[in-house]
């Protein structure tokens, strides 16, 4: 799970997840004494790397946007300029 939130979000991401980590009382995974935190913990870790994968869909799209908008705007001109 760490790598999948390093990839999305980079060191801001990691340090969420230690937080979220720390919050359920642990420094590491492993040092989880029963299976209930781990759940819980587990759950929380879940809705990060979901709401992480929201972001970078989003965020792809907005980019996606932003490009066709610059090369529309760059065909306009380069049509008028041929005129």
């Amino acid at each position: 799970m760490r790598a999948a939130i390093e990839q999305l979000a980079g060191a801001t991401g990691v340090a969420e997840y230690f937080r979220l980590l720390r919050q359920h009382g642990v420094e590491r995974p492993k040092d989880f004494k029963t299976a209930q935190p781990a759940r819980l913990c587990a759950r929380d870790v879940f809705a990060l790397v979901e709401e992480l994968r929201a972001n970078a869909r989003e965020n792809a799209l907005e980019l996606e946007a932003l490009e066709n908008e610059r090369s529309a705007a760059g065909q306009t001109l380069d049509s008028e300029g041929a005129s």
